[in-house]
């Protein structure tokens, strides 16, 4: 179940980092969202990579969400591009879902916990080797943290993805030990005292 979380009045969804724009997903993103969806190696730490129609009707769902968080000031799943300010192009997208996860009986449950959301990220070939997860989940954090005001983020991921462990802890996330996941995922908490610009 998604949470309800009200979002500040007079926000503005999009925001920069130093190489980075990163806006509202767009219809005209679908074939960026699509491509990453539909990618093996992509996906490969993630889930089984989606059909066309599978990542199509996902992209829909997407759009629909980012529009209402953005109509009604809303927050359930908000979802971003990710633009290189050298040349204007799409390299990924990440996205800040308003609930937490938690492990029952084995099992990956959601539970409503308003003020906390998790993070998650997804890049092209291209945008490789350049430091740019660092730089756009930094700037996502902030942006949650100081505009959303959010109390804290999460990340969950494959704990044999050793890049994503390396560049989340420079942000200043955290192992949350509190949280009990599976034995393959990991679960990293970040706190607005611990948030420093990567």
């Amino acid at each position: 179940m998604h949470s309800k979380f009200r979002l500040p009045e007079n926000i503005d969804f999009t925001f920069e980092t130093e190489r980075l724009i990163i806006r509202p997903i767009q219809e005209e993103d679908r074939e960026l969202y699509t491509s990453l969806y539909t990618d093996a190696k992509t996906m490969r730490l993630i889930a089984k990579p989606f059909t066309l129609e599978q990542a199509n009707k996902a992209f829909n769902a997407t759009i629909k969400a980012m529009q209402r968080s953005i109509e009604h000031l809303e927050g359930s799943t908000m979802t971003w591009v990710i633009i290189d300010k050298s040349d204007i192009t799409g390299v990924g997208i990440q996205s800040a879902d308003f609930r937490q996860t938690e492990i029952i009986s084995g099992e990956l449950h959601t539970k409503t916990e308003l003020g906390e959301v998790e993070l998650g990220i997804m890049l092209t070939k291209q945008s490789h080797g350049r430091k740019i997860p660092v730089e756009a989940i930094s700037g996502l954090a902030g942006y949650c943290l100081d505009q959303l005001k959010v109390k804290s983020v999460y990340c969950t991921f494959n704990k044999s993805n050793l890049a994503v462990t390396k560049f989340i802890k420079r942000v200043g996330f955290v192992n949350d030990s509190l949280i009990k996941l599976v034995d393959d995922k990991r679960e990293f908490q970040l706190l607005p005292s611990n948030w420093h610009a990567a």
